[in-house]
């Protein structure tokens, strides 16, 4: 959830686009053609964020003009960023569709379609790939990341005694472009166990300074037959200037077990996954993974 108040804000939007070729084209007026079934879905190609947001004002201002408001709050806009992240195939376009009715609408590429899949470097656990939004109301960007043991591999890393340091996750740009001048308005993560009953919360960003990328590092545990670390989930905010900036963003994921420990998370670098490097303690007693890319803008 998001720690700032923000104005609650509405909009209930029935126009979409019109595609040819991959190109959105965007109904602006009553007298132009919907089609209704293309919903929110935003394919691009070599178009930068900045004409995508203009778009989207456009396509928001129509619905507002026409009265077609819902009230939604904020804390349930980053309800639906969770589950769209998770989400796949017809369930991830219901919850772009219901996004969009919000007036926050998901940026993608045909390199980055809805149906990707995710990708890592072991097979214990799914590392997504990073979802990008945008937030006409507020003309603010968010990136965000998640993954999940796929099995129960993690009960004999965290057997009494063998938990390790925290776990580490975020996001990495690669392949930059355009001039960094945003801010971080928001940042938040959690880890939880497998039903999610049992939840640690964070809204302090503890990697990154935003250019280059995001990260949070957050203890796992056990309790019980409760693992709280199955799952992990983050989300960093930008004002409206990060849709100048360009590049191409990778979710990772570190576990560490036994004696490992994170002591340092840079980003930034040349020839690493995702720009990004790990310092830790032991090292042998901890696994990296990735996810697919996202890209985002012309890079």
């Amino acid at each position: 959830m998001r720690k700032r108040f923000k104005k609650i804000i509405t909009a209930a939007v029935t126009a979409t686009m019109l595609m040819s070729m991959g190109i959105p084209a965007f109904a602006v007026n009553d007298d132009v053609a919907i089609d209704e079934t293309s919903a929110s879905a935003v394919y691009m190609e070599a178009v930068e964020k900045t004409d995508f947001a203009q778009e989207m004002d456009k396509v928001y201002a129509n619905a507002v003009a026409k009265g077609k408001i819902l009230k939604t709050s904020e804390s349930e806009i980053d309800s639906l960023l969770e589950e769209v992240t998770f989400a796949t195939g017809t369930e991830r376009e219901r919850l772009k569709d219901e996004l969009a009715d919000c007036g926050v609408y998901i940026y993608e590429t045909e390199r980055a379609s809805a149906n990707v899949q995710p990708l890592s470097q072991t097979a214990d656990v799914n590392v997504l790939a990073p979802t990008i939004a945008y937030e006409a109301a507020l003309k603010e960007w968010t990136v965000t990341c998640g993954g999940n043991w796929k099995n129960g591999n993690w009960n004999e890393a965290v057997v009494n005694g063998n938990i390790g340091g925290v776990d580490a996750f975020g996001v990495g740009y690669t392949n930059t472009s355009g001039t960094y001048n945003s801010y971080v308005v928001d940042a938040m993560a959690y880890i939880t166990d497998q039903n999610q009953t049992e939840t640690v919360r964070t809204d302090v960003r503890s990697d990154g300074d935003g250019q280059k990328g995001f990260g949070f590092r957050l203890q796992d545990y056990k309790n019980n037959n409760k693992y709280v670390g199955y799952k992990w989930y983050g989300s960093c905010t930008y004002d409206y200037r990060f849709g100048s900036y360009s590049g191409i963003a990778t979710g990772y994921y570190v576990h560490t077990y036994s004696k490992g420990n994170i002591t340092n998370v840079s980003f930034g670098l040349n020839g690493t996954t995702a720009g990004v490097g790990f310092d830790i303690s032991n090292k042998d007693y901890s696994f990296p993974a990735y996810g697919n890319d996202t890209p985002f803008g012309v890079y």
